[in-house]
């Protein structure tokens, strides 16, 4: 059972007790036992809420003050008034759930067909001595899921991270060093140095320049270094081998 249909369920259990207040002196009023069942509908709720929304929700937060204003609350039992209010927050807190549950297939659907990094399962492959891999791998596969999403800022973060990150691979302590001394082909030489001035700016300008009276957001354009990457994940790829 999905916590929606928990939810629904303990609102028909609510519906079922608004046909069963009596007349009194004091007006509408339930019984000793509905009293009971209601308190035992506004527990389970309350912990459902707890579990799926966090500690202090705004759904637990409501409840609480609806049964504490409805005509004395647990102690003087709950008054009509109070149960549609809390049948309210209940249907409330099901929609919400409805509609985080809809943003999944969403994100699925917006996966893109290629990815920014394609050596993530050959890195993983490896079984290098000296060098744990995990923190690369790691930091690609968020590499790829920023590219999904479209966050450029972040994708351009993260290509700063993974080449600050593997120099000593490469017996250096920074990725200038890799560009100007590393003896690669010109091809790779090149690429490096793509990444170390192109790269480093667009990276510095997202991470560096305060707030302005007004900004303009990057474009993929300006992120786009996946060809330079894949020559230095394959050169790493070809190193640890």
């Amino acid at each position: 059972m999905t916590p929606e249909d928990e939810i629904q369920k303990l609102d028909d259990q609510l519906n079922l007790l608004s046909s069963r207040f009596v007349q009194s002196s004091e007006g509408l009023i339930l019984s000793a036992d509905d009293e009971g069942n209601f308190k035992q509908t506004i527990l389970e709720a309350k912990t459902l809420f707890d579990a799926v929304f966090g500690v202090d929700n705004p759904f637990s937060r409501e409840v609480n003050q609806a049964v504490a204003e409805g005509s004395g609350g647990f102690f003087g039992g709950p008054s009509y008034k109070c149960l549609r209010e809390v049948q309210g927050i209940f249907r409330a807190g099901k929609r919400e759930l409805e509609r985080r549950r809809a943003i999944v297939p969403n994100a699925a659907i917006k996966r893109k067909k290629d990815r920014y990094v394609e050596r993530i399962e050959e890195m993983g492959g490896l079984t290098a001595k000296d060098y744990d891999l995990t923190k690369l791998i790691r930091l690609c596969q968020e590499l790829n899921a920023a590219y999904d999403d479209d966050s450029y800022m972040s994708i351009g973060m993260l290509v700063r991270s993974i080449v600050d990150h593997v120099p000593p691979i490469f017996s250096a302590k920074t990725f200038t060093e890799v560009a100007n001394n590393y003896p690669g082909p010109k091809s790779f030489k090149s690429a490096m140095r793509h990444l170390d001035s192109s790269l480093r700016n667009a990276a510095d300008s997202f991470l560096h320049v305060q707030i302005r009276n007004k900004e303009v957001l990057p474009t993929f354009q300006q992120v786009d270094f996946r060809a330079d990457l894949d020559h230095l994940l394959a050169e790493i790829v070809r190193l640890l081998k």
